[in-house]
């Protein structure tokens, strides 16, 4: 107590003011840092939810147009388209191996 009786009186002003000033400034640079960590795992989340959407939205895609080229398939009558679609559906059936007997 003698070392806060005998401080001058701008010093008994001083000292609290320090302290909510060094205070004030560690929860500033606290906040700040977590928004940057907040607003990275953002940004983080967007970037795979929108590389999901587009996947998702591809496969939707891939889906309805193989729905169509099925119809096609089944009103199309000509030779030659069936044998496109046949194509493009399923691969042509591979040809058997031929084993030589010696």
């Amino acid at each position: 107590m003698k070392i806060v009786n005998g401080a001058s009186v701008l010093a008994k002003i001083a000292v609290p003011l320090v302290t909510l000033g060094i205070l004030t400034i560690g929860l500033i640079l606290y906040a700040r840092i977590k928004l940057e960590t907040v607003a990275d795992q953002t940004r983080n989340v967007v970037e795979v939810l929108s590389v999901r959407q587009e996947a998702y939205l591809r496969l939707q895609m891939n889906i309805s147009e193989a729905g169509l080229m099925s119809r096609n398939i089944v009103l199309e009558t000509g030779p030659a388209e069936m044998a496109r679609y046949r194509v493009c559906i399923r691969p042509p059936p591979r040809e058997p191996m031929n084993r030589s007997t010696s």
